[in-house]
This record gives C-alpha cells, sequence and structure tokens, in this order.
C-alpha cells in the first residue's frame, strides 16, 4: 500500500483496492439520473452538469486504459475500465437489475 491510499472492497466481492481519499465528482456534479430499461436490459443513464461534464471528460482522459472506481455511499460498486475520454456529458452504467438500476438512479439524482 502507497502512503496517502485507502484500502477498500469491491462491494459484493472480495477484490481488495487502494483508492486516493479524493472525491472528484460528486451528487453536485449530476443534472439527472434516470433508470431504463431496453430489450430486457437495464441501465442507469446519468447525465452531468456543465462542470460535471468537464470534470468527468477530464478524468477519463487521464484513466484511460486504467480502472475508474465508482463509489456510492463509500462502498465501491463499480470499477469498469476507461476505454476513452468520455466527452459527451453522460454515461451509462449497464450490467445490473432493474431493480437496482431504479435504486440507484433515485440515489443519484438531485434533490429537487
Amino acid at each position: 500500500q502507497q502512503p496517502g491510499l485507502e484500502k477498500r472492497t469491491v462491494w459484493g466481492t472480495k477484490e481488495v483496492v487502494y483508492l486516493h481519499p479524493k472525491e472528484d465528482i460528486t451528487e453536485g456534479h449530476i443534472e439527472n439520473a434516470n433508470a431504463i430499461k431496453k430489450d430486457n436490459n437495464s441501465y442507469v443513464l446519468i447525465t452531468f452538469n456543465t462542470k460535471g461534464a468537464k470534470k468527468f471528460s477530464e478524468i477519463t482522459r487521464k484513466a484511460v486504459g486504467r480502472k475508474l472506481a465508482i463509489l456510492i455511499d463509500d462502498r465501491i460498486i463499480f470499477m469498469p475500465t476507461v476505454h476513452s475520454q468520455i466527452l459527451a456529458g453522460s454515461v451509462h452504467i449497464s450490467g445490473i437489475t432493474e431493480k437496482d438500476a431504479i435504486k440507484l438512479a433515485q440515489r443519484l439524482s438531485p434533490e429537487k
């Protein structure tokens, strides 16, 4: 373990990772999050506000070829590999059940 990194376990697994404690994207960067079901597949579409889109683009640019930890309530829920910089200002999280997509979208949606 390197100094300054925090030991975490990926939710639902025994995989251990070490993360920087700094939050890069927070709920304040999210414009909306929607659960979507299409062709028996469920996913969450997350749209960032202008500041969040810019930040996420920069984060993904620096993370190409590496895993990116996505935490909710201080738990790592996904660790996708970043294949390219994401410029679109939105991202979808797939590979989850419809029930989990709905819960995740509700959790990520900014309070109105």
